[in-house]
């Protein structure tokens, strides 16, 4: 999962700094150009758009923080049973949220995990550390609160723009059939790759180029 800063992002009142989301799918979308200088400024353009699937979350444990060091984490007693096909859970709770004083921690985080078996992509939760906002006495009273609720997107979203960060998935040392969706062609001397550079090319749409790739 992407990592994030949490001690520099800051939101109005109390909550979840981050949420976890999946790619399901890509859009047009048929927009009005509104971008200065733009050489379609004022004109109706279609502009790709991601759709993002965002499932509920439930938090895993709250991790206790002192100088950015973690000083002790207390791991929730509802947790549900795809987890244990993700990571090893102890089979005893050693500590408990009342055994941290005030003044012994200065930040509190939350370890999440996304109820992604609710949807079509996939039946194992991913995991992730996210940062909370307020105060530390309120974000003790929030973790508090929702331990044993199911935090839709809606809790979370409030209104105007957000920041996406993803992970794609590596290609290793594919090849360009995989990592560019050649298309494999019989030919009499061999096999035929063919590319077309202009989907490639950014910038300049002056060049256009093909490359003919022939494995004998």
């Amino acid at each position: 999962m992407p990592r994030a800063k949490w001690n520099s992002l800051f939101k109005e009142g109390v909550g979840f700094l981050g949420f976890i989301g999946y790619k399901v799918g890509m859009k047009s979308a048929f927009v009005r150009d509104n971008t200065p200088n733009s050489l379609t400024k004022g004109q109706r353009i279609t502009f790709p758009v991601t759709v993002i699937e965002c499932p509920t979350i439930k938090i895993l444990s709250i991790r206790f923080y002192k100088n950015n060091n973690v000083i002790g984490e207390v791991l929730n007693e509802n947790l549900d049973k795809e987890l244990k096909k993700k990571i090893k859970l102890p089979k005893q709770k050693k500590k408990k949220i009342g055994d941290f004083k005030e003044g012994e921690f200065d930040d509190i985080r939350a370890i999440v995990y996304s109820q992604v078996k609710k949807t079509n992509i996939k039946r194992k939760p991913d995991i992730a550390e996210i940062g909370l906002s307020g105060s530390v006495s309120e974000k003790l009273e929030f973790v508090k609160n929702n331990l044993t609720k199911e935090i839709s997107v809606r809790d979370f979203l409030n209104e105007g723009v957000v920041d996406f960060r993803g992970v794609t998935k590596g290609k290793g040392t594919q090849g360009p059939t995989k990592r560019f969706g050649l298309a494999l062609k019989s030919h009499k001397h061999g096999t035929l790759l063919e590319l077309n550079l202009c989907n490639l090319w950014q910038g300049k749409w002056d060049i256009l180029q093909e490359l003919f790739i022939i494995i004998k």
